[in-house]
């Protein structure tokens, strides 16, 4: 059983279940082995929110190492499932040192959580509490880790879809660390014997970091938004400030539509070069990751000490279910019976949404089936 407790110095206000809801409690996943145990958790202060999510900072007091956690409640998600488990099954496929790493999922009937890689803060706080723009070399330096990633995402066929400062943390040593993938979508279809982009069509993402096919309502390639989305980055890592910005929205998509952004004065040729590439409004007329890593200004970061990181591996397809796996992911549903613990490779998407689903006691077929069947 997992337990959790309060800090006594914790922020007041923030409701938390009573001891005895946690009877129910049963370990999802675990990419960590040793949390399969009886993990116990410190709970501190709010550190996050979002749309539907608290995250905290935690504590193991097992090890004393610190954690993010990630708590959802079920009852506040049921529109935005797709979202939670698409980002659990992307999270649990990658491995990527730039990725912020997912160590485990538990579930209650009413609560998800979510245990994460800890961060100290994200590149949006980071750039807003600058007096000044960030120096280029480091603002290089950072958009190569963000390339990297996208890059190793892309090989895996991956699209993220919502590449944003604030959705990219910083550690303490100033290493990203990417995180929110609950609109990622896979960007390659098989036909004919061979392997393609496919076409998406689901409009999502950040407004000011859309690339105009989305603004525009059309279909687009993941691989193409990316790259857009990877300018308006580079532009903010920057200048800290958005490359269409305005109090209109309309003026905004209007700007977006034809790429219309103000160069500030203290950006290199070189680096500006690379901006109006990867923001170009033709999508065939915009870079894939691959080709800007051939680009003159990055080659120039590489050369005076910022590495690329290759990217590991590509997603291996499922692995034969005779055959034992490598480094399988142990689901458990009664951690204390040992025939009832199942060693897989990667968890399907059908085996993940029926665990949360059916753990609720409830049937929504309609989400279900968006799940299954998206994109």
């Amino acid at each position: 059983m997992l337990a959790i407790r309060e800090d006594a110095g914790d922020l007041p206000g923030i409701p938390i279940e009573p001891a005895e809801s946690w009877n129910d409690e049963r370990i999802l996943v675990s990419h960590d082995k040793s949390r399969t145990g009886n993990p116990q958790f410190l709970l501190h202060e709010v550190i996050g929110r979002g749309g539907f999510s608290t995250v905290r900072r935690a504590t193991c007091m097992g090890s004393n190492e610190t954690y993010a956690f990630k708590i959802l409640d079920k009852s506040s998600i049921q529109e935005n499932f797709a979202r939670v488990i698409l980002e659990i099954e992307t999270l649990m496929s990658v491995k990527n040192p730039h990725i912020c790493k997912l160590h485990s999922v538990y579930y209650t009937s009413t609560k998800i959580y979510m245990v994460m890689e800890y961060c100290h803060t994200d590149l949006f706080e980071y750039l807003a509490n600058l007096a000044e723009p960030m120096p280029e070399n480091e603002a290089r330096r950072l958009f190569i880790q963000l390339l990297d990633t996208i890059s190793y995402l892309h090989n895996a066929g991956i699209a993220h879809r919502d590449i944003k400062p604030e959705n990219i943390l910083l550690t303490e040593k100033m290493d990203i660390r990417l995180t929110d993938f609950g609109l990622s979508s896979r960007i390659n279809e098989t036909k004919d014997g061979c392997i393609n982009q496919k076409q998406l069509f689901t409009h999502c993402g950040s407004p000011a970091y859309c690339a105009p096919e989305i603004v525009l309502g059309q279909p687009y390639h993941g691989v193409k938004v990316d790259a857009w989305s990877l300018g308006v980055n580079l532009y903010v890592l920057l200048a800290s400030e958005l490359p269409f910005a305005d109090a209109n929205p309309q003026k905004v998509k209007a700007r977006i539509i034809n790429s219309d952004f103000r160069p500030q004065p203290h950006f290199s040729s070189g680096s500006l070069s690379l901006i109006k590439w990867m923001l170009q409004v033709d999508p065939q007329s915009r870079p894939t990751p691959q080709e800007i890593w051939k680009d003159h200004w990055i080659q120039e970061g590489i050369q005076i000490g910022h590495r690329r990181q290759r990217c590991r591996q590509r997603l291996t397809q499922p692995i034969d279910s005779k055959q034992k796996p490598e480094n399988s992911i142990q689901l458990c549903y009664k951690p204390t019976i040992r025939s009832d613990t199942v060693q897989i490779d990667r968890p399907t998407r059908r085996s993940i949404v029926c665990r949360l689903i059916n753990s609720t006691g409830k049937k929504i077929s309609k989400v279900r089936n968006l799940i299954l069947c998206r994109s």
